[in-house]
């Protein structure tokens, strides 16, 4: 693992709408929220942010339903597909360039296409541009199972960013045991939750993983390092919250009327896990350089 300085991290959370349904268009303009986070350490996008959450699953699309059958054909043909570490031209390789263009670490939820088969994943893009995590959900839930096939564990784990150890988990998956104590054990130090909304049940779940990690007894693998320069303090915990909030007038009109869900429906919850109380060393401020669909989130590494 490399070393990871001390000081303080900057981390932009996104919270404009994709192009419903538009893979490119939908990746120029994440590459635009990227450019314009810039001075972040990391970027992060909510669950299946590309291109777009399938809430029409939820009520609408029963056994060979039609409509659910040719929503279900748009939302494949507009997923990227992801190639290896360092395939520069895969689907992502808008992203790639951005991120390393600006220097930063990307956390970006998609619809992940690999054949006929899509998968809700988290894809994690570092500065270099080469991907160097892609977590797919363990176990859709619910209806889900109707558009998202099952993911693996491979994708279980934390990785090392110049901004901390990175992991995340999508949705539902935080009210997994084995998944949660995956990443904790992981030495994992900034956590990323994505959810497609944000009511009170996924605010609490968030906010407990951040407590159990702060809680949990076990040490992050041997190679790993704490940000805390002293053996008794445990991993510095922060979690910032975000709602997306887009501007008025910002989803297009099909966007509006489309049982998919955009952003306007969808939340992305950045957590740095175990360690002191998050309050006494977190601020968030806003800035002339940030973009008023951002919310800009710095933390400081504390002292224990």
């Amino acid at each position: 693992m490399s070393r990871i300085q001390r000081g303080r991290r900057t981390v932009a959370i996104v919270q404009r709408p994709p192009v419903l349904l538009d893979l490119a268009a939908t990746l120029d303009r994440a590459v635009e929220a990227i450019e314009e986070a810039a001075d972040a350490d990391l970027v992060v996008f909510p669950e299946t942010w590309v291109t777009g959450y399938p809430a029409w699953v939820f009520g609408m699309a029963g056994w060979g339903d039609p409509e659910g059958r040719r929503w279900y054909g748009r939302l494949l043909r507009e997923s990227p597909v992801v190639g290896g570490a360092d395939d520069s031209d895969d689907d992502l390789a808008p992203v790639r360039a951005a991120a390393r263009r600006a220097g930063t670490t990307v956390v970006l939820g998609i619809n992940e296409r690999s054949g006929g088969t899509l998968y809700n994943s988290l894809a994690t893009v570092g500065p270099d541009g080469r991907l160097l995590n892609l977590h797919r959900k363990l176990v859709p839930t619910h209806t889900e199972r109707i558009v998202w096939a099952q993911g693996d564990g491979a994708g279980l784990r934390a990785v090392d960013t110049p901004a901390g150890r990175v992991g995340g988990l999508v949705c539902w998956e935080h009210w997994m045991p084995l998944a949660r104590q995956a990443l904790h054990s992981e030495g994992e130090q900034i956590h990323v939750a994505a959810w497609p909304d944000m009511p009170e049940l996924h605010e609490l779940a968030a906010r407990t993983y951040a407590r159990e990690g702060a809680a949990s007894s076990s040490p992050p693998p041997p190679s790993s390092r704490r940000m805390t320069s002293r053996p008794s303090c445990g991993t510095p915990t922060a979690r910032v919250s975000v709602r997306r909030r887009p501007p008025t007038g910002s989803c297009s009109t099909e966007a509006r009327r489309s049982p998919a869900r955009t952003a306007a429906g969808s939340s992305s919850r950045c957590a740095a896990c175990p360690g002191s109380s998050s309050r006494s060393w977190i601020s968030t401020r806003r800035t002339r350089r940030t973009p008023s669909w951002m919310s800009p989130v710095t933390t400081a590494d504390p002292t224990c």
